[in-house]
């Protein structure tokens, strides 16, 4: 039985995008994939900490006078600029954007770095199952549309 590809999706750190041979090769990636009508899925950069997360939760919780600087949603469109430009600059539909901050930031103004002491991050950018089980909804509604 031959299977075929009907669905991508991709993921990529936020350099990514900066890399001008980087942007070009997922052009013709994203256009051979549209000529192959095969879809795609994005999701964006997840928000990163300034932190090694345990690290700074272990210490804060030795010192309760450490102040950790939170990271706002603003900081994360700040340091994903190249990721939102491309996502404009190619017409990218808000149907196959997955919008990673939307559950890692829910107050629209702090992202996360713990729930009830549980890290989220197992250094400054890569999350604990804790932190990827936030994102369930993003693989759900993916599976879900895939499916039909």
């Amino acid at each position: 039985q031959k299977l075929e590809i009907t669905n991508v999706i991709l993921h990529f750190n936020p350099k990514f995008y900066k890399n001008l041979n980087y942007s070009s090769q997922i052009d013709l990636l994203l256009n051979n994939l549209d000529k192959a009508k095969i879809k795609v899925k994005i999701i964006s950069p997840i928000p990163t900490s300034q932190y090694h997360v345990p690290q700074i939760l272990y210490k804060k919780s030795l010192n309760l006078k450490i102040n950790l600087e939170k990271k706002t949603l603003i900081k994360y469109f700040q340091k994903n600029d190249s990721f939102f430009e491309f996502v404009k600059k190619r017409q990218i539909k808000n149907k196959n954007l997955n919008l990673s901050h939307k559950f890692l930031c829910p107050n629209n103004v702090n992202c996360l770095l713990q729930i009830d002491g549980k890290p989220l991050y197992f250094d400054s950018n890569h999350l604990t199952l804790t932190g990827s089980n936030l994102l369930k909804p993003i693989f759900s509604l993916i599976a879900k549309e895939i499916n039909q």
